[in-house]
């Protein structure tokens, strides 16, 4: 998934701590299991910092997403 949005498995962890990526399931060998509302919000997130906006405001940006408020 981190290979598909053009960034790094660790900016994928990073992303989970903020909760600006929710943190998938977990299949009974222990792996999280993203699917691709998982990988559009990545994107999202990934274009929202190429536009070189902070962290912070990138959360609320997704989070008025969440609730249908564009």
């Amino acid at each position: 998934m981190a290979e598909l949005a053009g960034t790094t498995i660790k900016t994928v962890h990073h992303y989970h701590e903020p909760g600006l990526l929710e943190m998938p399931e977990r299949a009974a060998n222990g792996y999280k299991q993203y699917g691709a509302s998982h990988l559009v919000r990545l994107i999202h997130i990934t274009r929202l910092k190429d536009l070189r906006i902070p962290l912070a405001k990138a959360r609320l940006i997704i989070t008025r997403d969440r609730q249908g408020r564009r």
